[in-house]
């Protein structure tokens, strides 16, 4: 387009010109007639809501490929209804309140911790949750998660649930031509591909949803007997990883202590923090930088992918570690972020968060100790010595003061060889979880056209 390149717009120019390199390179065509590097929006458009966003993405339409149904807009077969303030203005009944803490991680309805609250009668009369309703966020979310999640609500027991005012209550008001719970896998379908992230409005640091926006977002709408071929198809795959999800989510490495082990201080048969240096006396330009939030709590799955330039490194990148090191968070309340380096490090720098083991292996088996650390004997030891303030945590003495049981390495190479072949069995379900998230997300997506 023969117009000025302003600076928002150069991250989007630079991405395309890459993509049309790549297409070039493998002797692709490139329509450049008609492939623009910019979006033209209309004034009007963008004054929608008596706002102006400025960001390209927000205007951008989503486009179908190939789907074979017609569309429609989520306002023409769904109600939405706000969540409930507190109430003000007696008679009261105290209900369940479902909010954003009960949206799990898996795109599940969570019951685990539902608040409990007095609200107007008058006001909870049109806003009582019944089988079959989406719950969506409006407010909340955070850098790395948009607001936009969906839940679906599907509760069996008596009780009287409604939803909080960050949220809202999506409702199909035409049975007959929409499955809700094929709307809901749609819905879900949208946030995972990051759609709602172009919805997004900031208000003092927090995210809230463009409603309008979304209402007009337009669902391809097979006819009412292919939903519900779908939602059945989606639901024998979900049953399957919810099963493997509760092997993944439930295993722990169990070693069965004989009490006539000999108990043995941490400090006597591994090295403690041996080595420390700031990254910009080993490097010249990166390091990878393992932080407590590299590392997953309870389950010790690191995330070895977060490359820092060396000038930005935060005062806590003290800690080089080596393969077969064990990483041991002092802090609470992360004492269960603990790791095991399992590969030859490329730069790795650790926080001071953690305490780097180093086992002698004359003595102790790595993998050994690190299977130890998942055990109660450990762990309430530590919690035991923790000291108090904002932050209580361990030292570098207390975790050598830690007392341990060793047997001797013959036993403990079985116990790691029992353990590891658990460990194999749980790899599969993880597998298998993937496999059966990636078949409902390319189910949907066939009805999208994609």
């Amino acid at each position: 387009q023969r117009r000025p390149i302003k600076q928002n717009d150069l991250p989007g120019v630079f991405r395309k010109l890459t993509e049309y390199r790549d297409k070039l390179m493998l002797g692709e065509d490139v329509d450049f007639e008609n492939e623009t590097l910019v979006s033209l929006v209309e004034k009007e458009k963008i004054a929608e809501n008596g706002e102006f966003n400025l960001s390209g993405e927000r205007y951008k339409e989503l486009k179908l490929i190939d789907t074979n149904f017609p569309l429609i807009k989520l306002n023409e077969i769904a109600d939405f209804k706000n969540g409930l303030w507190k109430g003000k203005k007696e008679p009261f009944k105290t209900v369940k309140i479902i909010r954003n803490t009960n949206f799990g991680k898996h795109g599940e309805l969570c019951l685990d911790d539902v608040a409990e609250h007095p609200v107007e009668v008058k006001q909870l009369e049109s806003r009582k949750l019944q089988k079959g309703d989406i719950i969506l966020e409006n407010s909340g979310g955070g850098p790395t998660q948009p607001v936009g999640r969906v839940i679906y609500f599907d509760v069996k027991d008596n009780d009287v649930y409604s939803w909080s005012n960050f949220t809202s209550r999506i409702r199909v008001n035409v049975v007959n031509r929409v499955h809700p719970k094929y709307l809901f896998y749609s819905l879900n379908h949208l946030y995972e591909l990051g759609f709602t992230e172009n919805l997004q409005k900031r208000t003092s640091g927090i995210r809230n949803l463009d409603k309008n926006a979304y209402g007009n977002l337009q669902i391809p709408l097979p006819p009412i007997s292919v939903q519900e071929e779908i939602v059945a198809e989606i639901e024998s795959y979900q049953k399957i990883i919810d099963g493997a999800r509760q092997v993944v989510e439930n295993y722990k490495p169990k070693i069965d202590i004989d009490p006539e082990w000999e108990m043995v201080e941490l400090g006597k048969t591994c090295k403690v923090n041996e080595k420390a240096a700031n990254p910009t006396d080993l490097y010249s330009d990166w390091f990878t930088y393992i932080d407590i939030a590299s590392v997953e709590n309870g389950t010790g799955v690191i995330d070895y992918n977060n490359k820092m330039k060396v000038g930005e490194a935060p005062s806590r990148a003290r800690r080089v570690i080596q393969k077969d090191d064990i990483l041991l968070s002092t802090v609470r309340p992360n004492l269960k972020a603990f790791g095991y380096i399992d590969k030859e490090p490329e730069r790795f720098i650790a926080s001071t968060g953690f305490a780097v083991l180093k086992a002698d292996i004359n003595q102790l088996i790595p993998k050994f100790l690190y299977y130890l650390i998942f055990q109660d004997i450990v762990l309430s030891q530590m919690i035991n010595r923790m000291g108090k303030g904002s932050y209580p945590s361990i030292n570098q003495n207390d975790v050598k003061n830690l007392k341990i049981p060793l047997p001797d390495l013959d036993k403990q190479n079985r116990i790691v060889a029992q353990i590891e072949k658990e460990y194999k069995a749980v790899s599969l379900n993880k597998l298998l979880i993937e496999n059966f998230e990636q078949k409902i997300k390319d189910r949907i997506a066939k009805v999208w056209g994609e």
